[in-house]
């Protein structure tokens, strides 16, 4: 005679089948995201159920969504309150995932359908001026960190982009890089794009020089350029045990932001965030002519509104430039 059947614990599978958190973890499934938007999207709906609870989707009311938009945006981090742009991309997160539910199904309507994003100021990213830039080079303690500032100042990439860049993706020849996703192997481990494609930026005759000068003391067992040795062997150690945390994958290289706040204090330049450096590229791309395709394209934006509204801004040398040629003389009174 076989096993007895448990109706109860059948019963039990059956309630939890249409729960939040057991939804959640087959629309990952089903929609894959690169790591930084799929720790993004859990962020969010650990959040709706630390506020609402783990319950079934179709208890949830619209009275409900509108109770988790005030929570976001009433959150503090720090003492400080979290920005209306970091709120919105929760709402963004939690509303596709509730959008996906009403596509399969699942439910007739979403709760989350009246959410409104909140206004967002348009200021972006402050860029540095040049003389700025050649003092954060110098405050520089090596030429790994030169590098780090040049890819981010010159080529427009990522802090991730560039913790991530190995030897087989520069081309010497053509004065380009292509920053490709990786899986996991020996040698690396895995990480995605944050937009999921790979793209080309060029690089330099100054970046050329410090990417060959670091290429020629990498081990030839190392095939990231700009993480030290040391710091390699002990990362690509957790990874084979299965224990490298995101965001180490994202950055491997400990106590970044603190090293770049110390080299900008050192240089005498106010810090503005290390991204603040791919905006001065894009922002000095624009100023000397690129067409907005193209700088998108180099961006590895989806849309050019995002580059423009985030990243190009004017910076001071151009301004005096746009001042000297519109009141040159033209009008006398």
């Amino acid at each position: 005679m076989g096993p007895a059947y448990d109706w109860l614990a059948e019963r039990e599978v059956f309630m939890s089948a249409n729960k939040v958190s057991v939804l959640f973890r087959e629309f990952l499934e089903l929609n894959p995201k690169s790591d930084s938007t799929e720790a993004l999207y859990r962020k969010a709906i650990e959040r709706w159920i630390r506020r609402l609870a783990d319950r079934d989707v179709d208890s949830y009311t619209v009275l409900d969504a509108q109770r988790f938009g005030l929570f976001m945006s009433r959150r503090q981090i720090n003492g400080h309150p979290v920005s209306p742009t970091t709120v919105n991309m929760y709402v963004r997160c939690g509303k596709a995932f509730f959008n996906w539910l009403v596509d399969i199904e699942v439910l007739e309507k979403s709760p989350a359908r009246s959410l409104k994003p909140l206004k967002e100021s348009r200021k972006g990213h402050t860029p540095y001026e040049d003389g700025q830039i050649e003092a954060i080079l110098r405050a520089c303690p090596d030429d790994r960190w030169r590098l780090i500032v040049v890819l981010a100042a010159t080529a427009g990439m990522r802090r991730g982009e560039i913790m991530n860049l190995t030897v087989s993706e520069i081309d010497y020849q053509n004065g380009s890089i292509t920053i490709r996703p990786k899986k996991r192997t020996p040698s690396t481990w895995a990480w995605s794009i944050k937009d999921h494609e790979s793209r080309q930026v060029p690089i330099n005759g100054l970046c050329e020089q410090f990417l060959l000068r670091l290429h020629a003391q990498l081990p030839d067992y190392q095939p990231y350029i700009c993480v030290p040795p040391v710091r390699y062997r002990y990362v690509i150690g957790l990874d084979r045990k299965g224990k490298l945390p995101h965001d180490q994958r994202r950055c491997p290289v400990r106590n970044f932001t603190r090293t770049f706040k110390s080299i900008c204090q050192r240089a005498g330049v106010e810090y503005r965030t290390f991204h603040a450096l791919r905006g001065t590229c894009l922002t000095v791309m624009a100023e000397n002519g690129l067409q907005p395709h193209e700088l998108q394209k180099i961006a590895g934006h989806s849309s050019v509104r995002t580059t423009y509204d985030h990243y190009v801004r004017p910076r001071q040398q151009y301004l005096q430039n746009a001042r000297q040629a519109a009141f040159s003389g033209r009008y006398r009174t």
